[in-house]
């Protein structure tokens, strides 16, 4: 999309452009103008007011590139000065190609531009250095090494920095790609540019979560990050998001990683995956079987990566939750319609079935289904009011200040009094200085979606089962509600499909239960997760609503 793409030219620092050759149109896209120092919207749009932000020295340089690429059809490709509105100089580096029209004619020209005005000045800096050492040292072989090395370097950092924007230009222009796929080739472009060895990809939030990509030695595989452990430094960036690095026997520092199976010494760094907000999403690990040290220039480079992943997974994320969105919303008008339309009829039904049987109600032959007329009856009731209620939005102007220790009290001992077995079942660890936080909603609403945690757990868990909810602190301005029971556990499979409406794995159920208890949760601005306890039994369900009063 276009909004994708802007962000991606954003965050790699580049912009790119198109010349109409026959009309002389210029369009720049949204990241050049602040590049070149204007104001959004205020390029003319021709190649002659291109040519007037150029360096006047290097205009002539300029025309003879363009005069070239036209005459001789190669791509366009130059280094040369800017003038922004300000008066300060930038260097800029171009890169383009022409296409030509049906008749073989020049039509257009289409290329990048991005700032290098800091490598430039690198490269420049060292240029001096060279010619002011060659003099005081008179240019020793041993000293002109060591300078042409750095340069090399220096040019080398260049390179490689180029390739890396490349890549991620080509991997925003391909179609629509998987996070797999997207994972897959950037692993591949680091390992490409940096000669390394092995480059990892763990994905923790998103879709799809817990997803791990690995480069070794040109083979690239993909694994579920369960089905293995992460190193000790990977765990470590993913806790903290601070980079990482190491050198020397990484197999002896690393035993319980498969990456260094086999025996690997060599360097090794991490590099975060962060979103805009500055949550972790995953990370970039990278290693080489050189001892020797990563710089700041090539774990810049993996951010290049690590910043245009982030925004891949945030924009999918995002995505997602407007399509649900969307979804949910067409779901509750079509289920309410039907229920209103259904439960007319149902009550007739009812009502006619009852007075039957009251007049056979003496004969045994019919007991077994008037029993299952009316179970079945009681079950389309109870579907008819769920529907209802995922159709009816809640309505924020109704909402009121609750004191969440005095609601989940109040509904954890509803709760056992209806059935005394239950006395034993239930634990709650409610600090006393989180007993006080109070959040803005329905009561009611958060009763329902208390009680059907419960009743979910209840349904899992063996006679001597217990559910533990506790109240914890969760990241500033939320807190979470946890209800962590000793049942059977969910099949991973199940996990994913878990909120769908009408799923199900109860014969009894109605599959509407936990698509109301989300749809509740995030009408209060919250969210909600279900995860396996690790080590098993039961499930933990985590429900995070945002504080809206403490004290």
């Amino acid at each position: 999309s276009e909004r994708r793409y802007a962000l991606a030219q954003h965050a790699a620092n580049i912009g790119t452009w198109e010349w109409q050759i026959k009309s002389g149109r210029v369009h720049w896209s949204e990241q050049i103008e602040p590049l070149f120092g204007m104001l959004p919207g205020s390029f003319a749009g021709t190649y002659e007011s291109f040519k007037e932000c150029v360096y006047p020295a290097d205009r002539g340089k300029v025309a003879d590139a363009v005069n070239r690429c036209l005459k001789t059809g190669k791509d366009y490709r130059i280094e040369h000065r800017i003038v922004r509105l300000d008066g300060e100089v930038r260097w800029m580096l171009e890169s383009a190609m022409l296409l030509r029209d049906d008749e073989g004619a020049p039509d257009r020209m289409v290329g990048v531009v991005t700032d290098i005005t800091r490598e430039h000045e690198e490269r420049h800096a060292l240029e001096k250095k060279v010619a002011s050492q060659a003099t005081v040292l008179a240019v020793t072989r041993e000293t002109l090494e060591i300078i042409s090395e750095q340069k090399s370097l220096a040019e080398e950092k260049l390179q490689q920095r180029h390739k890396a924007l490349e890549a991620v230009y080509a991997i925003i222009t391909s179609s629509e790609p998987s996070m797999q796929a997207i994972g897959e080739r950037v692993v591949e472009r680091i390992a490409s540019i940096l000669n390394l060895q092995m480059v990892a990809f763990h994905q923790l939030s998103g879709d799809p979560t817990a997803l791990s990509i690995h480069y070794r030695d040109g083979f690239v595989t993909e694994e579920r990050i369960e089905s293995g452990p992460l190193c000790s430094a990977c765990v470590s960036v993913l806790r903290n998001g601070t980079p990482f690095q190491y050198t020397g026997d990484l197999t002896g520092a690393f035993p319980e990683s498969r990456c260094f199976a086999g025996g690997w010494s060599g360097a090794y760094a991490v590099v975060p995956v962060l979103t805009y907000q500055g949550e972790i999403a995953g990370s970039i690990c990278a290693a080489r079987r050189e001892k020797v040290r990563f710089q700041n220039y090539e774990l810049h480079l993996i951010e290049i990566f690590a910043r245009y992943l982030s925004y891949e997974i945030t924009r999918r994320a995002m995505q997602k939750k407007m399509v649900q969105s969307k979804e949910m919303h067409l779901l509750g008008q079509l289920t309410s319609g039907v229920a209103h339309e259904v439960r007319n009829p149902l009550n007739a039904l009812m009502a006619t079935s009852e007075a039957l049987f009251k007049r056979i109600n003496d004969s045994a032959t019919y007991e077994q289904y008037m029993t299952h007329i009316r179970n079945q009856i009681r079950r389309l009731s109870r579907l008819m009011e769920e529907l209802l209620a995922l159709g009816r939005p809640l309505r924020n102007g109704d909402f009121v200040t609750i004191a969440i220790g005095e609601l989940l009290s109040e509904t954890v001992a509803d709760w056992k009094r209806i059935v005394p077995e239950r006395q034993r079942r239930v634990a709650v660890e409610l600090p006393e200085t989180l007993r006080s936080y109070r959040v803005r909603g329905d009561p009611t609403k958060l009763q329902q979606v208390m009680v059907n945690i419960l009743d979910n757990a209840e349904q899992h868990m063996p006679s001597d089962g217990q559910v533990t909810i506790s109240v914890q602190n969760a990241e500033e301005g939320t807190f979470q509600l946890r209800f962590r029971d000793t049942g059977s556990g969910i099949d991973e499979e199940n996990l994913l499909r878990i909120f769908d409406p009408f799923f199900t794995t109860r014969r009894s159920g109605t599959g509407l239960g936990l698509s109301i208890v989300k749809n509740t949760i995030e009408s209060h601005g919250g969210s909600i997760r279900i995860v396996n306890n690790d080590p098993p039994p039961g499930v933990t369900v985590e429900v995070s609503l945002p504080v809206a009063e403490n004290g």
